[in-house]
């Protein structure tokens, strides 16, 4: 019997205004999936999260997410500067009424998954980039979701500190499973990270090419490895196929 999805997206349709951002989109994700949407800037990838994550609505079409809400992990951490690092974690559970102590305990356990328990009363400007954007993936784990929505989370960081917290986030995904959709502008990171890649035209975003990760599991020597290497050069000429064409299209109208 076939797996049924966690996210259904059928045919949706976002337009503000006189601007159409995103047109006639579908695609599933099934459970314990982890899909990436690449596209130019602009394109539309980060409203199609918006729309998973129900914090913007389509005009048309249909999202259905199954089995709770999802749990976002943004560009910036969005850390509170006069809380620690184990408080910020533990707010989203203290928000529920989770009682503190029970709520700390959990924080713990999601700040030790993203190795960071050396630092738990620290307050956000005590802790680099990279320990920033840590605690902002334990923030998001810290209620189990079965849902995450991750918008380029790592594309403040230096290339040596993305490529380590890339690698702890696959290593997380195959340790915990939850179902993952991913906005990157980098296809490298899409590979690495990712079990299909969906090519993303410019605005209004269009799904132009598909493309499976067959890479199987993944290590640090996997970055310079033959599959990855075949997986980006055909999601890149692919992106880079939909953009010369939209520029031909534009110059012709």
């Amino acid at each position: 019997m076939p797996t049924r999805p966690v996210i259904a997206v059928h045919e949706i349709t976002r337009r503000f205004r006189d601007t159409l951002a995103v047109d006639r989109v579908s695609f599933e994700v099934p459970v314990g999936g982890c899909v990436a949407l690449v596209g130019p800037s602009g394109c539309g990838k980060t409203t199609l999260l918006r729309m998973i994550g129900g914090l913007d609505v389509p005009d048309a079409g249909s999202i259905v997410q199954i089995g709770g809400e999802a749990a976002f992990v943004f560009q910036e951490p969005r850390l509170l500067p006069w809380l620690s690092l184990l408080d910020n974690v533990a707010l989203p559970l203290r928000l529920r009424g989770v009682p503190r102590g029970v709520a700390r305990d959990l924080a713990m356990e999601s700040i030790a998954l993203v190795k960071l328990s050396d630092a738990v009363h620290r307050p956000p400007s005590q802790l680099s980039g990279g320990m920033r954007m840590r605690a902002s993936l334990a923030r998001a784990l810290v209620a189990s979701p079965r849902v995450l929505l991750l918008d380029e989370p790592m594309s403040g960081l230096d290339e040596v500190t993305r490529h380590e917290l890339d690698e702890e986030l696959r290593a997380l995904w195959e340790r915990l499973r939850c179902t993952i959709v991913l906005v990157t502008h980098s296809v490298p990171e899409a590979a690495y990270l990712a079990e299909e890649i969906l090519v993303l035209s410019p605005r209004p975003a269009r799904i132009v090419a598909r493309i499976p990760t067959p890479i199987g599991h993944r290590s640090a020597s996997t970055w310079t490895s033959a599959s990855l290497n075949e997986t980006v050069r055909c999601a890149s000429e692919a992106l880079l196929t939909a953009v010369a064409m939209d520029a031909q299209q534009r110059h012709l109208a």
